[in-house]
């Protein structure tokens, strides 16, 4: 199952992307005049292996918080303090921890992969307050940067799993934790459910990422917990599961109405069609998540931008493309046809929910 943690990080007006000089008044910032997080926006702390893109970022400990025992599926959510007002700077999803001492060999292995020895630290001895807190000792800064560079990249994510703000995001604690402040002390952390962590992710509604991210919060694990307090058979249950899947009694029905093919191209290669729900499963009674005339197949690459609202469907069955969309992309994803025949009258009212509640006009 995943794990959801809101994190404190120093505060920088640099964009994350090398060290600001931000006072602070506890912790390693403190004393050092910088945070190891400052650098974490950065295109530099990204590296491919194996031939996967990886994010490199940081933050402080988080205790006897088991983190290993979540490798890949922890979602943490960087949070800044600043004039009394607490901000989300940046979400990193499915997530793995090299925060343990255990871990150091992997943590120098990507410095030297990144090749960022040399540069962080010159961004850091360019800041005034480091200079100032170190003397004006370049040699004595240099020795502790050599023990302290491991330090940067002590977690790591799928690269498209890192979500970076352009602008920090004003949080409203008493919405997030029935509290007047969240956590804010760099050691400390905050779990939070994933129904709050969605609440947050559904925050930054225009930025593509971050929806992806809403996806990869959910495994059947997680349906589980959604539907554990509910009065239903266990049949029931098994089938709500498939059709959160997109499998089950629930694919085979909205399939067979378009013929076992995408509702768009006629595609009928099962291995790359998606049983999408129309009114998305969140917002959806148990009847409505069953109901196959809530469901439309379509080809991977459809369903994804009629999942983030970036295509609709008119009362006839036409398309409607976000605005959001350039000209040149939508030559390039072959959007032009509608769907192939006229929707159901039944279908009709999801779509219409769909067009009012998840369609990004642009």
């Amino acid at each position: 199952m995943a794990l959801y943690l809101l994190k404190p990080v120093v505060w920088n007006s640099n964009g994350y992307l090398q060290p600001s000089g931000a006072i602070v008044h506890s912790g390693y910032p403190k004393e050092n005049g910088y945070g190891h997080e400052e650098w974490n926006n950065s295109k530099q702390l990204e590296f491919t292996e194996d031939g996967k893109r990886w994010k490199a970022f940081h933050t402080e400990g988080f205790g006897n918080q088991p983190l290993d025992a979540h490798d890949g599926r922890v979602f943490v959510f960087m949070i800044a303090a600043r004039s009394g007002q607490q901000f989300l700077i940046a979400v990193a999803g499915n997530a793995t921890s090299l925060i343990d001492e255990t871990q150091k060999k992997r943590r120098l292995s990507i410095v030297k992969r990144l090749g960022i020895d040399d540069r962080f630290r010159l961004d850091a001895w360019s800041v005034a307050r480091v200079r100032k807190l170190f003397r004006d000792d370049e040699e004595r800064f240099t020795r502790h940067w050599e023990d302290e560079i491991h330090w940067v990249p002590n977690w790591i994510c799928p690269a498209e799993s890192y979500v970076p703000l352009a602008e920090p995001l004003q949080l409203d604690p008493q919405s997030i934790s029935g509290k007047s402040s969240l956590v804010r002390m760099f050691g400390s952390y905050q779990e939070i459910s994933r129904q709050t962590a969605l609440r947050i992710l559904d925050l930054l509604r225009g930025d593509l990422p971050a929806q992806q991210l809403k996806r990869n919060c959910t495994d059947e694990s997680d349906i589980e917990e959604d539907l554990a307090d509910l009065p239903v058979a266990p049949t029931t249950r098994a089938a709500l599961i498939d059709a959160r899947l997109g499998q089950g009694r629930f694919r085979d029905e909205t399939l067979a109405f378009w013929g076992g093919k995408c509702a768009i191209t006629g595609c009928g290669v099962g291995e790359v069609i998606r049983a999408s729900h129309l009114k998305p499963w969140r917002d959806s009674s148990n009847k409505e998540r069953l109901d196959p005339r809530n469901g439309l197949p379509l080809v991977a690459h459809l369903d994804a931008l009629f999942d983030r609202g970036l295509i609709s469907f008119g009362e006839s069955g036409d398309l409607l493309i976000s605005g959001l969309v350039s000209d040149d992309e939508r030559r390039i994803l072959h959007l032009s046809d509608g769907l192939q025949k006229p929707p159901h009258s039944g279908t009709a009212t999801y779509l219409k929910w769909h067009r009012d509640y998840v369609f990004r006009a642009g």
